[in-house]
């Protein structure tokens, strides 16, 4: 900060800083102390700090164990977010988790599952119930369901090619913010 450069003004800015840090650090604490007795949806915040290593260390071992937690009670974000961290080493749990959330109505779980059989990734590839699950994730708010739709419907795959569909689906994608779709809308 410019501001703290200013004489007599680094002190004050040290003592801000570490108010700063205290207060995070406790409502970490809280929130995870939350998490333990029951309200599973400060799991799910908690394992995105350890997940990415905000406030705390990263660390995507801890971030898997509260993801599985409020899993559990019924955070399906958490399911389609512990579905993420299992990609690389079990695809067929990945896939598992990511039926629970988009089942349960998790959109992005939807789109996590539709992307696996679109590519074949855990399931054997079907672009049809890939088609369906970017439907479902699109309609309910999965911007990124609306973007892969369209790129199924701009490359014909499996779908008649209809150039205008795809351009309205990246339109709503990039109208939403989902930068993927904006790049879309770009190239078409």
């Amino acid at each position: 900060m410019a501001l703290c450069s200013l004489a007599g003004l680094a002190r004050f800015c040290s003592v801000a800083s570490l108010l700063v840090t205290l207060v995070a650090s406790a409502m970490n604490a809280q929130a995870a102390a939350n998490c333990d007795g029951g309200t599973a949806d400060n799991c799910l915040v908690i394992g995105d700090k350890y997940r990415d290593g905000v406030d705390v260390a990263k660390d995507p071992a801890r971030a898997a164990a509260l993801y599985q937690t409020a899993c559990d009670a019924g955070v399906l974000a958490a399911c389609n977010r512990l579905g993420a961290l299992y990609e690389r080493q079990d695809a067929a749990r990945a896939v598992a988790l990511y039926r629970k959330a988009c089942e349960g109505g998790d959109p992005y779980g939807c789109v996590n599952l539709g992307r696996a059989y679109w590519v074949g990734f855990g399931v054997a590839a079907n672009t049809n119930q890939a088609v369906a699950l970017f439907q479902k994730a699109c309609e309910g708010g999965g911007l990124p369901g609306c973007t892969n739709l369209g790129l199924v419907y701009l490359g014909g795959e499996g779908v008649a090619a209809d150039t205008a569909r795809a351009v309205a689906l990246f339109q709503k994608a990039c109208d939403g913010a989902d930068l993927d779709g904006c790049n879309s809308l770009g190239i078409v």
